[in-house]
């Protein structure tokens, strides 16, 4: 708590003021002298940080380890003893993106991103060319096998690619089929009816010389529109600088985008607890506690992957499942206890506070790409 030198009169109005007031009745002024001296001054700053401290501490471990327990005691009015929801928010959120900062590193994401020719940008696969009087059309073995009305839910692979060359070969098949190898390129994202492949995007991505037109054809997109000419030079632009620094300006967003957000979730809260009467203010509380703690648990993750040197697919699996258990334990416990309401019906409740917030997410990164891309 904050140490007050208390006067004899209000600084402000002249009001004379007994001991106890710590404001003035009558305008409302802190009652408290701050013509000291220096070490007075540094003093009050060391003691006013440990007790901030203090309260931080003694709120954490209640709030790791009691889902709802923080939030309860500040809407029933015990306050003192615990540090403000938007503090709590504050100190964990800058804690996060530190951690996001030191264990993601964005030099090695670019180079996953810049895939180059030399970084295989192609692969041989398998396809069937099916060759009639007019057309060929080519399929991929899946799509022959449907076509043939092959079961293949056992069969994978070079064992599907097996049989169907045995059907061809005991000449079942009415048409010419013939199954060979091909490259194509990987990453490719479907835009309209041409594929767009994602590699050659960031190969042409930097080229000085190379007009937005030329671009867009080079990449397999169609459609010229005004909008796609503006959206390529922007992609150009960004590609000739650097990737990193367009992702770590998208990051630097996400903070403020997620607080603009908390207002969001706890007006769902109020739409899903409208009966319960409680105020808007008291559901914001809640959302302060409940995004702190899915930074605390996010964070936790990072930090683990980032120690753990060797880090197979199928670890990253099992680890990312056992937080997500933790994370609906936690939260469901938290509503339980903050909302009072039925086991089933807390379940119903969170799964589509879960879809909504899980859904508004989405849009609000999307969003932040989408500035991050057109203000770069």
């Amino acid at each position: 708590m904050k140490k007050l030198r208390k006067g004899k009169n209000c600084l402000n109005c002249g009001l004379e003021l007994d001991k106890k007031y710590n404001h003035c009745p009558q305008c409302g002024q802190e009652n408290t002298d701050n013509k000291v001296s220096l070490m007075t001054l540094l003093g009050d700053t060391v003691l006013n940080y440990f007790s901030f401290d203090i309260l931080f501490g003694r709120s954490l471990l209640p709030f790791l380890f009691k889902p709802g327990y923080l939030v309860n005691e500040f809407l029933e009015g015990r306050r003192v003893n615990h540090i403000h929801p938007v503090r709590l928010y504050l100190i964990i959120n800058f804690f996060f993106f530190l951690i996001f900062v030191r264990t993601v590193d964005l030099q090695t994401v670019e180079k996953e991103l810049a895939l180059t020719e030399e970084n295989n940008p192609s692969v041989l696969v398998d396809r069937a060319f099916i060759y009639t009087e007019k057309d060929t059309t080519v399929l991929t073995m899946k799509q022959l096998a449907d076509s043939l009305k092959i079961d293949r839910k056992k069969l994978k692979g070079d064992s599907l690619r097996l049989l169907l060359e045995t059907e061809i070969k005991k000449g079942k098949l009415l048409d010419n089929y013939e199954i060979k190898k091909i490259k194509q390129d990987n990453n490719v994202i479907n835009f309209g009816s041409k594929g767009v492949s994602w590699q050659r995007v960031v190969r042409y991505i930097g080229r000085k010389n190379m007009s937005a037109e030329a671009f867009l054809d080079s990449v397999g997109w169609e459609k010229k529109t005004p909008r796609a000419l503006k959206s390529a030079e922007q992609a150009m632009k960004i590609g000739r600088n650097d990737l990193s620094i367009f992702i770590l300006s998208a990051i630097n967003n996400i903070p403020l985008m997620m607080i603009l957000m908390l207002p969001l979730i706890a007006f769902y809260l109020k739409l899903f607890y409208i009966f319960s009467k409680r105020l808007y203010i008291e559901h914001l509380v809640f959302t302060f506690h409940f995004q702190a703690f899915n930074y605390v648990l996010l964070g936790a993750l990072l930090l683990l992957l980032h120690l753990q040197k060797e880090t197979s697919d199928e670890m990253i699996e099992q680890v990312v499942s056992w937080f997500s258990l933790i994370w609906f334990i936690y939260n469901f416990i938290a509503f339980k206890r903050v909302y009072r309401q039925s086991w089933w019906v807390t379940l119903w409740k969170i799964f589509w506070v879960f879809t909504f917030y899980g859904t508004t997410l989405i849009f609000f990164l999307f969003f932040d790409l989408l500035y991050s891309f057109f203000t770069y």
